[in-house]
């Protein structure tokens, strides 16, 4: 767990194998006294949702070329907050290391996917009914299944239907 712990925001939990290293969310902190680096090693970053404390960090891969995985919904929502972000932090500091271009590198390595398989590591996407695009992450590896929730909600709501959690292995 690198964050979102005991702790409000930076949710980012790293998954590895002998084969894969993935993080599932990459979110901003918000407790000043709380560190705020996370590994960039991964092989892929899969994303659960747009809220800045899932995926207000990924500004800090925008000079690698990182694979970054989640929905449609998800990936638009995050880059115009993520644009949003550079412009309160630029107008609260001049030295503020990130831009509007930075953004924009996070959309360019963004893969809309629902299933992806990596070395020794399958990955399914499941709705989890908490915003638009919100996604459960469902993981198989080394014959063990994990479901990251992230945020979800199982009730239906005006514009959402509640995440089903009778999880299916995303296993091939």
């Amino acid at each position: 767990v690198h964050g979102g712990a005991r702790e409000i925001g930076g949710s980012c939990i790293g998954v590895q194998t002998e084969d894969c290293k993935v993080a599932l969310d990459y979110g901003t902190k918000f407790e000043e006294s709380s560190s705020n680096q996370f590994p960039e090693n991964f092989d892929a970053v899969i994303i659960s949702h747009a809220h800045l404390d899932h995926s207000g960090k990924l500004l800090s891969l925008s000079k690698k070329k990182p694979v970054i995985i989640g929905s449609k919904i998800t990936r638009e929502v995050t880059i115009d907050l993520l644009q949003d972000m550079v412009k309160v932090q630029s107008q609260k500091d001049y030295n503020y290391p990130y831009f509007k271009h930075n953004a924009n590198k996070i959309k360019e390595h963004w893969w809309v996917r629902d299933h992806i398989a990596l070395p020794g590591m399958t990955i399914k996407l499941y709705p989890a009914g908490h915003v638009a695009g919100a996604r459960m992450i469902g993981i198989h590896a080394e014959d063990k299944d994990v479901l990251y929730t992230g945020d979800f909600c199982v009730h239906d709501s005006e514009i959402l239907e509640g995440c089903c959690l009778l999880y299916t292995s995303p296993s091939p």
